[in-house]
């Protein structure tokens, strides 16, 4: 039979263990965790330059990027089962509304991809020193396919 010394001393031990690993799990392996969980994956480039040829061929962008003047002021991100679509000056709503129907049926035949954004900025800018965006959001737009597991 254990006695009270002995109790205290496995106890005291327990919770030394705990604080001592319960940091390391915090800061080290849950941050890698999520970003191993977020980070895009092949599929998922590949749905991104997908969904820039489909786009850049069904509407015409009037605003020509800053950084290649040879291709619009679209730009595509790519996440876990997730894209972003940030489009740049764009001012004309019908050619706004076309883009969103056309973004939607793209989403509808592309069932990999659960979440998609589309993003409109201000004018496109010259990048800062870091190549950081200064554009203001106009209007923002999220498509969502939830998907249910079934255990057939």
């Amino acid at each position: 039979m254990l006695n009270n010394s002995k109790i205290r001393n496995i106890a005291f031990r327990l919770l030394i263990g705990f604080l001592c690993v319960f940091p390391v799990y915090q800061w080290f392996f849950k941050p890698f965790k999520s970003a191993l969980e977020h980070m895009a994956r092949a599929p998922d480039a590949e749905n991104a330059s997908n969904l820039y040829n489909y786009m850049t061929n069904q509407i015409n962008f009037e605003q020509k990027s800053l950084m290649d003047s040879n291709r619009p002021a679209v730009y595509t991100h790519a996440s876990n089962h997730g894209l972003r679509f940030d489009v740049y000056g764009l001012t004309n709503s019908d050619v706004k509304k076309r883009l969103l129907v056309t973004a939607y049926d793209w989403q509808s035949t592309n069932t990999y991809v659960e979440d998609f954004q589309i993003r409109f900025f201000s004018q496109e800018q010259p990048r800062g020193y870091y190549g950081q965006h200064f554009e203001s959001l106009i209007d923002e737009f999220h498509f969502s396919i939830k998907k249910t597991n079934s255990k057939n």
